[in-house]
């Protein structure tokens, strides 16, 4: 330009050029560093909040784990429950209706957990009750360990009607052991039968009782038991694998224990899954296994009732399957006469 050195202007141009080339690359130099740091700190608060996440999941899940275990431990075991069930049973006699049944099993006397005083609390409870009769479902004393100068059972001769059945445990240690518990439990007023039936009278009726020995361990005989008894109005029988021996209307009602309900499930349901201890406990053993492990059950024909005992083996530990007493107040009529003729809700009414 006129008036202006050249050499000037050159270099103030060149100058220029160059801090414009210089600035720029700085910018972009600039931008590209906050965008990597905006995203490292976009990806640190994902990861923060994702390891807090895990963190008070891993802690709420651990809490829960802690929880439970106290609780099938401490609480659970010791909450003895009273169930009372309003129970049809077809052609049963005018006379017996109401008749009023005590249903106790597993007794596990001397086991891991509370079985002794339990079982003594149950015997209580029975005693309020007052039953027409008082039926045993067996195992009273874990693994067979019968002890005749342990009281837990004395109190039983208060009633007048006690008849019962032996379990795996009574059978353990052979023949000697369970006639071992038998006579124990005579000289405490209970009738044990062995694949054998009994008749007594209640309400001025003659009621038959039956009662196999235990199926579990492959001691029952129900052609035997039922010999001249072709109809009882009540089969005891302490595994409810009976159920394969079952035929149309064999009895009245069915009452089973020995699953203790499970006594560690997470299943709902009342019949065997994979989340029943006893899904996995009685395969290793290679022994009988039902698919009903608690509660009402149409089988062939027959209301079956299987409960959740009042001890516990092995482990002293329940979850979802409290002990329990239960008295069943027969009636000659079904309280749900809508529901199907195979349904068990059609023949029972929970009444406390």
């Amino acid at each position: 330009m006129p008036g202006q050195p050249r050499g000037r202007s050159t270099l103030n141009g060149s100058s220029q050029a160059s801090a414009c080339d210089i600035c720029g690359r700085y910018c972009k130099i600039q931008w590209v560093n906050s965008s990597s740091r905006k995203a490292e700190d976009n990806v640190t608060l994902e990861d923060r909040l994702f390891g807090r996440f895990s963190r008070s999941s891993l802690g709420l899940i651990t809490l829960l784990g802690i929880g439970s275990v106290a609780y099938s431990v401490a609480i659970e075991p010791r909450i003895l429950r009273l169930r009372q069930f309003r129970t049809g049973i077809p052609g049963l006699p005018a006379e017996l209706d109401g008749l009023r049944v005590a249903f106790l099993s597993d007794f596990h006397v001397a086991g891991p957990g509370r079985g002794a005083s339990l079982t003594q609390q149950a015997i209580e409870i029975v005693a309020q009750e007052r039953p027409d009769l008082v039926l045993l479902g067996g195992d009273y004393f874990d693994k067979g360990r019968w002890d005749d100068s342990s009281k837990v059972f004395d109190g039983l001769t208060a009633f007048s009607n006690v008849i019962g059945v032996l379990g795996n445990h009574d059978q353990k240690g052979g023949k000697h052991v369970a006639e071992r518990v038998r006579q124990g439990m005579a000289r405490r007023g209970a009738v044990i039968l062995q694949n054998s039936a009994i008749s007594v009278r209640v309400r001025d009726c003659d009621v038959t009782i039956a009662g196999v020995d235990d199926p579990y361990t492959n001691h029952d005989d129900l052609e035997q038991t039922l010999r001249g008894n072709p109809w009882p109005l009540i089969l005891l029988a302490h595994a409810p694998v009976i159920e394969t021996s079952l035929e149309p209307g064999m009895a009245g009602l069915v009452l089973s224990g020995h699953t203790h309900g499970g006594q560690i499930r997470l299943s709902p349901a009342k019949t065997l899954t994979p989340l029943d201890s006893t899904f996995y406990l009685d395969r290793l053993v290679g022994r009988r296994i039902s698919k009903y492990q608690r509660g009402f059950h149409w089988v062939n024909g027959n209301l079956l009732y299987v409960s959740n005992g009042i001890g516990t083996t092995r482990l002293p530990i329940r979850f979802m399957a409290p002990p329990e007493v239960t008295i069943f107040h027969l009636s000659k009529n079904a309280p749900h006469p809508d529901q199907a003729c195979d349904a068990a809700a059609r023949y029972v009414e929970d009444i406390g």
